[in-house]
């Protein structure tokens, strides 16, 4: 496989498993939580990949007052 394809999956499962904390985190639908991700991610001005990293590791914390924008 191409390494550019291969980073492009690795990517992807990456931002999946961030979405899935994120829902559960925040109450909601992964729909919502993708939208947050991409959120933290322009806040940061990191790429979306990096920043759903940081999530799954720990080291990106959800910030409370986001969470009250998944609600919304």
């Amino acid at each position: 496989m191409a390494p550019e394809l291969q980073e492009a999956l690795d990517s992807r499962v990456v931002i999946e498993q961030a979405k899935g904390i994120i829902a559960e985190r925040c109450e909601t639908d992964v729909s919502r939580a993708f939208q947050h991700l991409r959120q933290l991610a322009r806040e940061t001005r990191r790429p979306i990949s990096d920043v759903a990293r940081g999530v799954i590791q720990g080291e990106v914390q959800v910030p409370l007052i986001s969470l009250a924008r998944c609600a919304g």
